[in-house]
């Protein structure tokens, strides 16, 4: 009896043991425990203006959600490794941002390349983010996003940031590129705008003018539209072809008299 009550306490104490080591590995890596900061955010010595951005904006909503300030500092691109070497000796979370984790995470692109393409790595201890311009950036939301952050309108009201005292991000290696190259809204909020993923080409549009056009030029256009001699012709002067000109009938038939 005495036997079975013994075996039956280790295999308590085993399966208690597993449960915790299944819990700690499905919670993954901390970024802040207890409300301390147990990571260090590093970009090139030189970032660029999304590089910048995306670490500015990961230390705010950490310090939202917690209130911890997670630290961040600027390497050079061939001292990554040591970065990582120095900051895992201290016991704490490397997270790399932008082109000093280029070469680690550059196999993971698929090409064609996008703009605004990006890369997510979370391995071996490290957060690895990488994209093209913007990318970085995105991929900074696409974390946070994990952690419960939504931006559903512009403004507090709109604006979801969840309470926690420490923040864990699971392993993984995340891949998106977006499907659109252009993606705008007519809308001046701006900053809202980049946590939607909105960005990419600006693609330079078209000029729209009532022009009275030439004698010859009315000829053409009411030969090859097959209209009437008071046939309105927009002329759509794009600016980035040197002024060319392109009819286009418009619904107002008075426009230009013969």
């Amino acid at each position: 009896m005495k036997n079975c009550l013994s075996i039956l306490v280790v295999a308590v104490i085993s399966i208690g043991c597993q449960t915790q080591s299944i819990e700690a590995q499905a919670a993954g890596i901390t970024l802040v425990r207890d409300g301390i900061p147990r990571a260090i955010i590093a970009i090139a010595e030189d970032p660029d203006e999304h590089e910048q951005l995306a670490v500015n904006e990961l230390q705010l909503h950490l310090e939202k959600i917690s209130g911890a300030k997670v630290d961040a500092k600027t390497i050079k691109v061939d001292e990554a490794k040591s970065f990582i070497a120095e900051t895992q000796a201290a016991n704490k979370t490397p997270i790399l941002i932008g082109r000093i984790t280029r070469e680690r995470l550059a196999k993971e692109f698929k090409k064609p390349l996008t703009r605004g393409a990006f890369v997510l790595q979370v391995a071996d201890g490290v957060v690895r983010i990488h994209g093209l311009e913007e990318g970085s950036y995105y991929g900074v939301i696409e974390l946070l996003e994990q952690l419960d952050c939504r931006w559903f309108m512009p403004g507090d009201l709109g604006t979801v940031i969840p309470k926690r005292e420490t923040i864990t991000i699971k392993e993984q290696t995340t891949k998106q590129s977006p499907s659109f190259a252009s993606r705008h809204f007519q809308m001046p909020n701006r900053e809202w705008q980049k946590r939607a993923r909105c960005g990419g080409d600006v693609f330079r549009g078209v000029t729209a003018s009532r022009l009275r056009p030439t004698k010859e030029t009315r000829r053409r256009a009411h030969t090859n539209l097959g209209k009437t001699r008071n046939t309105t012709v927009w002329w759509m002067a794009n600016e980035s072809a040197g002024n060319t000109a392109c009819p286009i009938p418009s619904s107002s038939p008075t426009q230009f008299p013969r």
